[in-house]
């Protein structure tokens, strides 16, 4: 995403990892023919590994009980998670459920202290919550927009102001030119009437 931005990657340890493939005929004409592990196979025929350039790894998972074990793995080695996918799915061009992301999601009960206004359709509402708290032994900022509804959004903000809102997140994150920590994905849950 930084790339795609335009923003400075100053990070020479990054990793591209790749997971699927097509040719650019395919892609264009957004009609891949292939399944799952058929692409998969020529991803690993294909590409040679490097310090930078990795084969996305993968398991078989048989049941619920393996999947569960996998994922405290993951998660124990520093990983949000993993994407299940079905061996046997052609690729759609759009969100499908062939494709399930599985992630560790934390809570984190957060004041409501200012909101930034929308763009787009949601010029004159509410387009972020500004919200701050203590996460983890971190004094956190963060603006969190991604699950309020339209409903949501056109409420008063004083319906939020002084308010512990929930919010859901992946990890804290540190801004390295501010210092300052925030939440990794956040995503507004409910605001909390019991607190």
């Amino acid at each position: 995403n930084s790339a795609l931005k335009g923003t400075l990657i100053d990070n020479p340890d990054l990793v591209y990892t790749i997971f699927d493939t097509m040719t650019l005929e395919e892609f264009y004409n957004q009609d891949c023919p292939y399944t799952y592990d058929y692409r998969f196979k020529k991803v690993k025929d294909l590409i040679h590994q490097t310090k930078q350039i990795n084969i996305a790894k993968t398991w078989i998972i048989e049941s619920l009980e393996e999947l569960e074990e996998q994922f405290e793995e993951v998660v124990e080695k520093g990983y949000e998670g993993f994407i299940l996918k079905d061996w046997s799915h052609l690729y759609k061009f759009k969100r499908t459920k062939d494709w399930l992301k599985i992630k560790e999601e934390k809570t984190a009960d957060l004041e409501c202290i200012s909101f930034e206004e929308g763009s787009g359709k949601y010029v004159g509402m509410i387009g972020s919550l500004v919200c701050r708290g203590f996460v983890e032994g971190q004094y956190v900022i963060v603006n969190v927009g991604t699950g309020l509804s339209d409903a949501d959004r056109s409420t008063s903000i004083y319906e939020y102001l002084g308010k512990k809102i929930e919010v859901g997140f992946n990890t804290i994150i540190q801004d390295k030119k501010t210092g300052n920590w925030s939440l990794f994905l956040p995503k507004f849950i409910a605001i909390r009437g019991d607190l």
